[in-house]
C-alpha cells in the first residue's frame, strides 16, 4: 500500500506501519493453520522547492510558468504508484522606482551612485538591489549658481577712511575678496578694488 493509506485495516486488524503479522487458526479436526500477513508501505514524497524571482520576471516549474508569489502544489505518481506532492514556494521581490527632487548650489556637486552631477537636468540611473533586482532612480536636479561680481571705486584722499561691506579701508586696495550668501543661499564672491587719489601739496618757499 501507499503511506497515505495508513492506518490500514486488513481482516479486522489495523496496521500503521510496515509489519509482518502471523495469525494461528485452530480447525475442528485439530490441525492448526497459520495466516501470514506481510504489509509493505511505500512512501509518498513531499519535495518542497523554494525560489525567489524579481517582479518583472517569471519561472517555469513542472511545465507551468509562474510570476506571482504563492505556494503551488503539483501531484505526481512515484515508481510504486503512490501520489507525491512537489510544492513550489515562490517569493517575488519588487523592483523599486524612486523619484528625487533636489536643489543644490553648484559647489559641491551632487553625487548619485558613482556619478558626479553639477548641471540642472533630469537624470535616470539603474541600480541592483540586494536581491539582484533592478531599481531605478529618477533625479530632477536644480543647480543654483554661485555669484561672482567685481566692484571698483575711485575716491579722493578726503573721503578716507572708506567703508565697504563693513570693512574699513585707508588706502588703495586691489581685488579684496568678500564671501557672502546670495539670494539662493549659495556662496557668492565679491571682488573689491579701491583707488585713492592722494592730494598733492605744493610748498612754495620765499
Amino acid at each position: 500500500i501507499c503511506e497515505s493509506q495508513l492506518p490500514y485495516t486488513w481482516d479486522g486488524i489495523i496496521f500503521d506501519r510496515d509489519t509482518t503479522n502471523i495469525e494461528r487458526l485452530s480447525r475442528i479436526n485439530g490441525a492448526d493453520s497459520l495466516i501470514l500477513r506481510h504489509l509493505i508501505v511505500n512512501p509518498t514524497y513531499d519535495n518542497s522547492h523554494f525560489d525567489t524571482i524579481c517582479d518583472n520576471s517569471s519561472i517555469t516549474f513542472c511545465g507551468i510558468t509562474y510570476s506571482t508569489a504563492n505556494t503551488y502544489t503539483h501531484s505526481m505518481t512515484s515508481q510504486h504508484g503512490c501520489d507525491s506532492t512537489e510544492p513550489l514556494i515562490l517569493t517575488v521581490t519588487p523592483t523599486k522606482t524612486t523619484s528625487l527632487v533636489e536643489t543644490i548650489c553648484n559647489n559641491p556637486p551632487y553625487i548619485l551612485g558613482n556619478d558626479t552631477i553639477d548641471s540642472t537636468g533630469v537624470y535616470n540611473r539603474h541600480f541592483a538591489t540586494m536581491h539582484g533586482c533592478d531599481s531605478s532612480v529618477t533625479l530632477n536636479l536644480t543647480v543654483l549658481p554661485t555669484g561672482e561680481s567685481f566692484v571698483y571705486d575711485t575716491i579722493i584722499e578726503n573721503e578716507l577712511p572708506y567703508t565697504f561691506m563693513d570693512s574699513v579701508f585707508t588706502d588703495s586696495i586691489f581685488n579684496y575678496q568678500f564671501s557672502i550668501f546670495n539670494s539662493h543661499g549659495c556662496d557668492s564672491i565679491i571682488h573689491f578694488s579701491l583707488y585713492v587719489h592722494w592730494n598733492n601739496t605744493l610748498v612754495v618757499e620765499r
